[in-house]
């Protein structure tokens, strides 16, 4: 028992490395506007905290008028 799951566990790991190399080529990725900037907060607290989050919202309301 003990060959038999063996074999099967290494015939499952062959079998996948082999789907996996054959997969086809990955489509070009589409062109990127250089212009376009994007920039993300994940916070844990609300904007109006006066502390950390406060600031970082700011500083993002800041940078949106600079660029």
């Amino acid at each position: 028992m003990k060959k038999f799951l063996s074999i099967m566990l290494c015939l499952v790991l062959v079998g996948t490395a082999v789907f996996a190399a054959g997969s086809q080529e990955a489509a070009p990725a589409a062109k990127k506007d250089s212009n376009v900037v994007k920039i993300a907060l994940i916070i844990e607290n609300t904007i109006d905290d006066k502390g950390w989050c406060q600031a970082m919202h700011d500083g993002i309301l800041e940078a949106q008028e600079l660029l």
